[in-house]
Formats: structure tokens, C-alpha cells, sequence
């Protein structure tokens, strides 16, 4: 058994991760005009600060949310094959199944069955790589 991966599929899944940025220390003061703005105030009483402070801000920033595969040679000479997935157009006979499996490339049927792989575990969409020999 070969198990030297020979395909890797990247599937970008719903949603995404959140993830911690670097604290930022914020300051803020709080003055006359900002606990009482219907008032009126002469000259600059307004502005007289009543308290001042700090905190510290983690900034969260969205990341997508993605899922690798590594596929073996073995997996990726199944997918290629002329073999007929059960799931392929379930309604129409064997035969015609068989020979409408058989017309599409080597390519088509590698990436049929990772779209439904993609599909299977809630993915919205999928990139490979075939990696050579």
C-alpha cells in the first residue's frame, strides 16, 4: 500500500475563525460637556476633565476556515478510473451509466468526485494539486 500523498484538496468550509490580534491600550477622558451636552457652559468649564482611564482593546480579525486532504495514489487511481461510482446518475441502467462515465476525461472524473468530497463535508468550494512522481 502507497501512501505518499499524490493529491491535496484545500476545501474553504462555511463560516470562518476568529482569531486575537495584538492588545491595544486605548486612553478616554470623560469630561462636563460629554455628562450634560443640553447644558450650556462659559469659557472652558466645559472641557474640564472629570475622569480619564485606559483598557486594552484585542482586536479579533476573520480568517477563512479551510480543511487539507492528503489523498494517496491509490485514492487518486480509484477517482481516475473507468470503475462507475454508485452515485453517478443513479436513475439511468448500468450501461448507460458505464459509457457516460467512460467519455469523460481522466481530469473530469478526478474532479467530480472531489466536488462531491467538498460537498460531503460543507464545503462551498475546493482547490487541488496533483502532486507528480
Amino acid at each position: 500500500m502507497n501512501t505518499e500523498p499524490k493529491i491535496l484538496l484545500t476545501i474553504n468550509l462555511e463560516g470562518g475563525i476568529l482569531l486575537k490580534g495584538e492588545p491595544e491600550v486605548k486612553k478616554y477622558y470623560l469630561t462636563k460637556k460629554d455628562l450634560f451636552p443640553s447644558q450650556k457652559f462659559k469659557g472652558d468649564t466645559g472641557k474640564k476633565v472629570i475622569k480619564s482611564g485606559k483598557y486594552v482593546h484585542i482586536p479579533i480579525t476573520q480568517s477563512v476556515a479551510q480543511q487539507s486532504i492528503k489523498m494517496c495514489k491509490e485514492a487518486y487511481n480509484y477517482m481516475t478510473s473507468t470503475e462507475v461510482p454508485n452515485w453517478f446518475v443513479p436513475f439511468k441502467p448500468v450501461k448507460a451509466r458505464a459509457k457516460e462515465w467512460c467519455a469523460l476525461t481522466e481530469t473530469q472524473r478526478l474532479e467530480m468526485h472531489l466536488a462531491r468530497t467538498c460537498r460531503h463535508l460543507g464545503g462551498k468550494s475546493f482547490t487541488y494539486q496533483i502532486i507528480d512522481d
